[in-house]
């Protein structure tokens, strides 16, 4: 298998990356339940046995880890969507998983509200401005092509001589800096995109970001 080929094969790979993870979703919700499941178990008898207070919200909080298939909600979020919104239960708990970035719960006088720094109109040009940076980031695959381009049109200049070794390691930074790059725009796209569902549905309550007080 020549180089070219290579590359070819494994930019496929990337690209068919989110379709695999997909595909493994309910495979890994239902390892994931089996996890909690056996947690709560051994949670319960902890607190049986050795634990005498506030067993109440712990246990509550495993239940909820349970039900839900994720360490990243608690009672406080699985009792908020109960009350607020339980005829898509797990669509929206899902949706407020992963805007947990964007979105946290709070309890103040007894009373508990999903609360965010972001207006709707915010996270909509969030979500176009990470849009146009994944395909801007595409341009990185490119960065290899560019650079083997200026040592060879600059060979005084640069005294690393341009071979295969040096194009396929050169490839496989610019593709390693492009895979952390569609990450990060992926995570953030996907929690503003959940945030902006659960917006309306959740009541969700806007509050900017306190300035510092300098004394």
């Amino acid at each position: 298998m020549n180089l070219d080929n290579l590359i070819k094969i494994t930019t496929v790979l990337v690209a068919l990356v989110p379709f695999i993870v997909w595909l493994d979703i309910g495979k890994r919700f239902t390892h994931r339940r089996k996890f909690y499941l056996s947690r709560l178990d051994a949670v319960k008898e902890y607190l049986d046995n050795y634990y005498s207070s506030d067993k109440e919200k712990i246990e509550r909080d495993c239940a909820a880890q349970l039900l839900v298939g994720s360490e990243k909600a608690g009672h406080l979020e699985v009792d908020y969507v109960i009350a607020n919104y339980p005829q898509r239960f797990f669509i929206v708990i899902e949706d407020v998983i992963t805007a947990r970035k964007l979105i946290k719960i709070e309890t103040i006088e007894d009373k508990t509200t999903f609360v965010t720094r972001y207006t709707k109109s915010q996270l909509i040009k969030l979500m176009i401005f990470l849009a146009v940076s994944y395909f801007l980031s595409l341009v990185i695959l490119y960065l290899n092509d560019m650079l083997i381009a200026i040592l060879t049109w600059l060979p005084y200049v640069n005294p690393i001589p341009v071979n295969s070794s040096v194009y396929f390691l050169g490839f496989i930074l610019s593709l390693s800096l492009f895979i952390l790059t569609i990450s990060s725009i992926w995570i953030f796209f996907w929690s503003a995109d959940a945030a902006l569902n659960i917006y309306n549905k959740l009541n969700v309550e806007y509050r900017p970001e306190e300035p510092e007080i300098q004394t």
